[in-house]
């Protein structure tokens, strides 16, 4: 079975790009050939050489389709926040891909420990595409664009839908299509660009578009479709969640979250595996940062980045002097006043309404 998968890269992210591509093939169905579509503005042809090199290498009958853009497409997309543009080229794969019906869209910091091949099974139809739920909903963010839209269709179920994470996405291309969706979006980016603090550009924006209506459209896949770095593996083995297994209140906890998050998927999906860890999301902390906080996916991804020559630096700490000054500046009172207004006003309206009374007191 063929399948295309696709990527949006930068010329730094060619070799995690390719260890991960490695993880992709080898976790394969023997019958199982991966297509793989990369978005891309300005990658150097060297780095091209290299990721179609290795997939060859990987898989013969495989190919890599590269997806680059020009400068009038690239700078069409605005710069929201810190983000980098190339979060929002997969709302660019409707258009660049006029006759593919369902792509999977992985972020590149992503690692692949089973076959994806029955994805393909799942029936989208009228859903726009297939994720997994996050750890941290960002609902205030929905409210914050539906204010910008002047849209309040979406008011009854704002603050209650799952939202997902977009680092994992089944897109169904025809819906896209069919809805203007790749337009709405970019829309939408330009409205809400210059919003303080900036929303999540691609995430906050397919979250939303999916319950615009006061509908929601998405369809929900289990978390093991996207293990996110705060949610670690314990009490794994090949792979496999072993629910009955819990050994304190951490894993507790974990698999507590695990149940939140997986409240919306169809559980009778006999073709989706809710107890086998198919991908690994390494979001923030990615093991080839030495800013990642964390070494525990490290052991795990070693191996594949030994093989493409990408270094794993020493995990860097950060520094007293920075924390301190950290801390010193969150203490600043004009931020306190900021981040604490309501319970500063408070306090204070106690204070006068005490020296007030005191004084009333005194004068009887």
């Amino acid at each position: 079975m063929r399948m295309p998968i696709a990527y949006a890269i930068n010329n730094e992210y060619t070799k995690p790009l390719m260890a991960q591509l490695i993880a992709l093939y080898e976790h394969a169905h023997e019958d199982t050939i991966y297509d793989i579509y990369i978005l891309s503005y300005k990658l150097e042809n060297s780095n091209k050489e290299l990721i179609d090199h290795l997939v060859k290498e990987l898989n013969n009958e495989a190919s890599v389709i590269f997806l680059d853009l020009n400068d009038q497409e690239y700078h069409a997309i605005p710069q929201v926040g810190i983000w980098p543009r190339e979060v929002n080229f997969r709302a660019l794969l409707p258009r660049m891909l006029p006759d593919m019906n369902c792509i999977l869209y992985l972020d590149a910091d992503t690692l692949v420990l089973e076959d994806l091949s029955h994805l393909l099974q799942i029936p989208l139809v009228n859903h726009p595409y297939a994720a997994v739920c996050d750890v941290a909903a960002q609902h205030q963010n929905m409210r914050r664009i539906a204010v910008v839209e002047q849209d309040y269709r979406s008011v009854e179920i704002v603050d209650s839908f799952g939202y997902i994470n977009s680092g994992v996405l089944l897109m169904n291309l025809d819906f896209w299509r069919d809805h203007r969706w790749s337009e709405l979006f970019f829309e939408i980016l330009h409205k809400t660009k210059h919003l303080e603090p900036a929303i999540f550009p691609d995430q906050d924006v397919l979250n939303y578009l999916a319950i615009r209506d006061g509908i929601n459209r998405i369809y929900y896949l289990p978390t093991t479709y996207n293990n996110l770095f705060l949610h670690m593996m314990c009490n794994t083995h090949n792979n496999r969640i072993y629910m009955g297994e819990i050994r304190n209140t951490g894993e507790f906890m974990e698999r507590a979250e695990m149940f939140k998050r997986n409240r919306d998927v169809d559980r009778e999906s006999s073709s989706l595996l809710h107890d086998r860890v198919s991908i690994i999301h390494f979001c923030s902390w990615k093991p080839w940062s030495a800013k990642r906080g964390s070494d525990h996916f490290v052991p795990l991804f070693t191996p594949y980045a030994q093989r493409v020559g990408l270094d794993i630096p020493p995990m860097e700490f950060p520094k007293l002097k920075t924390l301190v000054g950290k801390v010193k500046d969150t203490l600043r009172p004009k931020h306190l006043f900021r981040k604490y207004k309501k319970e500063k006003l408070a306090i204070l309206s106690i204070f006068f309404l005490g020296v007030i009374t005191g004084y009333c007191l005194t004068m009887f």
